[in-house]
């Protein structure tokens, strides 16, 4: 909603990428969004904001109960049975166990499941972003529309962005805000492993000789 109605979140930080990537002007006619969100929770919110903004000619499509992955299928979502401020589920159990570990309130918890969709994002990269047809008003440009991605994966951006970048897939994107999940890994065994991947993809991502694309973080 911040894509299409900044003018209600005033002073997002979010905000300003749009307005260099999008423009401020007429975003419901010349940019649309989509988004995949796995945890059933979050699926009928999202489809009331899905209709919501299609009604204000917004192009938009939430692909609810549906992962972005690695592969695309089915996996396995796992929640807390317990709530703790909004702790969000992930594809990646470590990020689940760390937590539970780390805060008491969860140690009387247990991990629950459910079976969700999935997509390989990379895949998808490549299929509809990359090899998009741009419209003919854009014929004029200087350089191609922008694309923007905010990935916010709770956890599993360990896994998917290295995949990203080995594909190619990555270089379909100019833009990409990501959450890391630091903190919630802290007390896995896996720690250390997780604080490299990050590492190392923020330097690759922005070596622009090593990527031979732009992508920016």
């Amino acid at each position: 909603r911040k894509l299409f109605e900044p003018e209600k979140y005033s002073g997002a930080l979010i905000l300003p990428i749009f307005d260099i990537h999008f423009g401020k002007e007429n975003r419901a006619q010349t940019t649309c969004a989509f988004g995949f969100e796995p945890n059933s929770m979050h699926t009928h919110y999202l489809q009331e904001v899905e209709s919501y903004l299609h009604s204000k000619n917004s192009r938009c499509t939430f692909f609810t109960n549906t992962a972005a992955a690695l592969f695309a299928g089915n996996s396995v979502m796992h929640h807390h049975s317990i709530d703790f401020d909004g702790l969000g589920g992930s594809l990646l159990i470590d990020k689940l166990e760390s937590e539970q570990r780390t805060r008491a309130k969860l140690k009387k918890a247990y991990i629950s499941t459910e079976e969700v969709k999935t997509i390989d994002l990379g895949q998808f990269i490549k299929e509809h972003i990359q090899s998009r047809k741009i419209p003919d008003m854009y014929d004029t440009m200087r350089s191609p529309p922008s694309v923007v991605m905010k990935m916010d994966v709770e956890g599993y951006e360990y896994e998917l962005l290295p995949s990203l970048i080995l594909s190619g897939a990555l270089c379909g994107i100019d833009f990409i805000v990501i959450e890391w999940h630091d903190q919630h890994l802290e007390n896995s065994k896996f720690a250390s492993k997780y604080l490299e991947i990050r590492r190392a993809v923020e330097v690759i991502i922005k070596n622009e000789k090593r990527m031979k694309c732009k992508t920016v973080i």
